[in-house]
């Protein structure tokens, strides 16, 4: 399904607005597509987004110390409210 979704219109709109976006499987935590924006934005090419943001933990680690903690308790609270 996130194959279909990111070939499809979401794709395309990304790509002429110039913004990326990810789609985060919730239960496995870990990306199962990342657009090419998303990851130039972290200076990375796709494979290298997948290889190093392996989890939220890993996501986290990777953010400013102030947005972190704020980051970490958002998606806890999702989970639990969805």
């Amino acid at each position: 399904m996130a194959q279909t979704l990111a070939k499809g219109g979401s794709s395309n709109v990304s790509r002429l607005a110039k913004i990326g976006f990810f789609i985060w499987d919730k239960i496995e935590d870990k990306p199962n597509y990342v657009s090419e924006e998303v990851a130039q934005m972290h200076g990375l090419t796709i494979d290298e987004y997948f290889a190093r943001f392996t989890s939220t933990e890993k996501v986290a680690a990777n953010m400013r110390e102030d947005d972190r903690q704020r980051f970490l308790e958002t998606i806890e609270k999702c989970r639990k409210t969805g």
